[in-house]
Parts: C-alpha cells; sequence; structure tokens
C-alpha cells in the first residue's frame, strides 16, 4: 500500500478494512487525540499521544473525564476552554496539567460530530511547552 501512496494511486477502503486503517492513522497521529462523550465528557479513545504528552496509560484514561484526569483546575476553566475551541476555526492554548502535577502548555482544537446517533467530540492537544 505504501508504494500506492507514494505513486499517487488511489488506495480503495473496503468495508471489512476501514475501521482497522482508521485506528492506525489515529494511533500515528502525533498530536494527543482522543474522542470523548460530549454530555459526560467521557473518553472513550484515546490515541498513543496521549499517553507520551499526559502520562497516563490509554487503559486507565479510558471512561474517566479530563476533570477526573487532573488536567484543570476548575470546571470553569474546563468548560470555557471547550467552548472556545468549539467556536474557534483554529485552535485555543490552554495550560493543563499531566500526571505527577506537571503543568504544561497546549494548543487545543475540538470539535463535535454524531457518531452512531451519539453526540461525541474530537479533542486534539499539541503540546507547545517547550515554545513557551
Amino acid at each position: 500500500m505504501s508504494q500506492k501512496i507514494r505513486t499517487g494511486d488511489v488506495v480503495k477502503l473496503d468495508a471489512a478494512t476501514d475501521v482497522g486503517w482508521w485506528m492506525n492513522v489515529f494511533d500515528a497521529l502525533p498530536d494527543a487525540t482522543f474522542i470523548s462523550h460530549a454530555r459526560s465528557g467521557r473518553i472513550q479513545v484515546a490515541n498513543k499521544a496521549c499517553k507520551t504528552l499526559l502520562g497516563y496509560d490509554i487503559g486507565f484514561m479510558l471512561g474517566r473525564t479530563t476533570m477526573e484526569l487532573g488536567m484543570f483546575e476548575t470546571k470553569a476553566q474546563r468548560d470555557a476552554l471547550v467552548e472556545a475551541a468549539l467556536a474557534s476555526t483554529t485552535f485555543v492554548e490552554s495550560p493543563f496539567w499531566a500526571v505527577n502535577n506537571e503543568l504544561k502548555q497546549g494548543q487545543f482544537s475540538i470539535c463535535e460530530v454524531e457518531y452512531a446517533g451519539t453526540p461525541t467530540l474530537i479533542n486534539i492537544i499539541r503540546d507547545i511547552t517547550a515554545e513557551k
């Protein structure tokens, strides 16, 4: 398949391979990316970069909210970030906490989509701590 991509040929996926293919793409993203339930905020899926950025094992993150992970000091801070990111056409910068009380700075991009009839958030965090 990589040869087809390099030569510009169209790579066709069938229904049986789409989910696995997209999960590989999702996991390969360099930015921390997770999918959460829009109403409860519970994380449903997280990529490998989440472990690198936040310091938590993926299994530990699943089913928890960013508040339960201690990423934000207050729910008001978290809610304001989500609201601003959903309204933004690019990203919103905000501090957040990783494991072991490590304060980091991130660029957050969040979009809401409906998946299988459920409002879902796609959350992307780029670590810009070193730049600040």
